[in-house]
């Protein structure tokens, strides 16, 4: 092998690196802003009328 292609296959094999790299941590951020959605849906309270539920239980199943 003479010194073109040794630089050639250096190259390569360093741009390789530096993009699986580079896609690594962008995957790694999206799974970040997915988690933040999830925890910011989690974290909304939720009123709920009890009287709605008593009127449900009051209520007689459907008959066919």
């Amino acid at each position: 092998m003479n010194k073109k292609e040794l630089f050639f296959i250096s190259v390569t094999v360093f741009l390789t690196i530096v993009s699986w790299v580079l896609i690594d941590a962008y995957k790694v951020d999206l799974a970040i802003q997915e988690e933040k959605q999830e925890l910011s849906l989690i974290s909304k309270k939720i009123n709920l009328d009890v009287s709605v539920l008593k009127i449900l239980k009051q209520k007689k199943p459907y008959e066919l």
